[in-house]
């Protein structure tokens, strides 16, 4: 009887060691986020028919025919580094509502805010989008609901990370906040199923959003350790790519008027905090307005509140020195940290891979179109590069520019 038993219980054993095996096996090979920490889901679904019909008023009037999709918007909190930790950043994917389709995921770098209402996350948190078209928040609905899946970081410093002042136009934190975005996004769909999407991703901006792009697209393929994220096509308008032009530009209408003049104080500011930038504001801001910079900028003062403590008579906000492109600018060993903060996040040309669109308005005033014409010369004179294309719009300052950026980006995606 004991050695009839012996071989099935043997098997048994074999059989339970199989099972088991396979089961850790399995429970091994679950999928575990490197990136994406959570999500909340913004109700109800945003109606297409109903979204279509206000933005028959808008400067989105002329794609209002083109949607397709209700759109489901989420929340996500990401793993990012910044400052040598790992923090939480914050920021939306907006999903087209349709199960029987995969998308193309878009990754949207949004322009310059100054408070954290603006934040993607925070402005759609009531879905009250209907009060302010002009958050680009907004066009993020739009793409979604003619068959994209939108990834739109609200950028370190805002959302859930609001407690750190906005690295404004810094690179490597910029970098970070663009791709781990674009990593969890894709994780997060993953793991929630929350939409369909395929292996095409774009990447777009507009203004800070269009340096942004550029600068995650450099990263992407300069960098080995982002080989796991690949791009199909990217575009970017009006961005600011080579700041120390950019300081110029400013400094040279020292006789007449610069209409953004928070967006060199927010450059400061964010250069002086996270650059190394050790000068002094009344190195480079007069004596009437060297003390009212100081904290103007804080996350919580609206754009309209900051300029009305600033002037927009350059040769009044800024001291002789600062303007003085010659000589202090140049070679003084006080603005040296300026020069090198100003060289070191600037957005340059390398052997570019991916096709790359390059939008501007021809009347920008703000951010001026020499800023693409130059980045577009060094793509194609030092790299030779046929994978660029300067995209300029006749007669358009900075913000009218944006919405046929955007119209031309989208249309240009389709070939891809």
């Amino acid at each position: 009887m004991m050695k009839t038993l012996k071989f099935p219980l043997v098997m048994i054993l074999a059989s339970l060691l199989l099972v088991f095996g396979c089961k850790e096996e399995e429970e091994s090979e679950e999928f575990k986020p490197q990136y994406f920490v959570d999500s909340e889901e913004f109700k109800p679904s945003v109606n297409m028919s109903a979204f279509a019909l206000l933005l028959e008023s808008t400067k989105y009037a002329e794609i209002s025919s083109k949607l397709k999709h209700d759109v489901t918007i989420h929340k996500i909190t990401y793993k990012t580094e910044f400052e040598g930790d790992t923090i939480e950043a914050s920021g939306v994917v907006f999903c087209p509502d349709n199960s029987n389709s995969s998308f193309d995921m878009i990754s949207y770098q949004h322009g310059t805010i100054f408070t954290n209402a603006e934040a993607p996350s925070v402005f759609l948190s009531d879905l009250n989008f209907e009060s302010n078209y002009e958050n680009e928040a907004v066009a993020g609905i739009v793409m979604a609901s003619m068959g994209n899946v939108v990834a739109m970081a609200d950028y370190i410093g805002f959302g859930e990370s609001s407690d750190y002042f906005h690295p404004y136009m810094h690179k490597e934190y910029t970098n970070n906040a663009v791709l781990d975005m674009i990593r969890a996004s894709k994780e997060f769909v993953k793991q929630e199923d929350a939409c369909n999407i395929n292996n095409n991703l774009f990447l777009l901006g507009f203004s800070q959003g269009g340096s942004a792009t550029v600068s995650a697209l450099s990263a992407i393929e300069k960098d080995i350790a982002n080989s796991d994220i690949s791009v199909k096509a990217a575009a970017a308008g009006s961005g600011a790519y080579d700041l120390m032009e950019f300081r110029s530009y400013i400094m040279n209408k020292k006789q007449s008027y610069y209409g953004k003049p928070s967006f060199i104080l927010y450059i400061i500011d964010s250069f002086k905090k996270y650059s190394n930038m050790n000068v002094d504001y009344d190195d480079i801001f007069s004596d009437s307005y060297k003390d009212v910079v100081d904290g103007l900028i804080d996350g919580n003062t609206d754009i309209t509140i900051i300029e009305q403590n600033l002037t927009t008579y350059v040769g009044e906000l800024f001291n002789d020195d600062f303007e003085d492109d010659e000589f202090f600018m140049s070679s003084d060993n006080i603005y040296a940290p300026v020069r090198e903060a100003f060289v070191e996040n600037s957005v340059t040309a390398w052997d570019v891979q991916t096709p790359l669109n390059l939008y501007h308005g021809n009347d920008d005033q703000w951010v001026p179109a020499k800023q693409s014409s130059l980045l577009y010369s060094e793509f194609t004179t030092t790299y030779q590069s046929s994978n660029v294309s300067l995209k300029p719009f006749e007669d358009l300052d900075h913000t009218g520019a944006f919405f046929p950026t955007i119209a031309a980006s989208l249309e240009w995606f389709d070939n891809y």
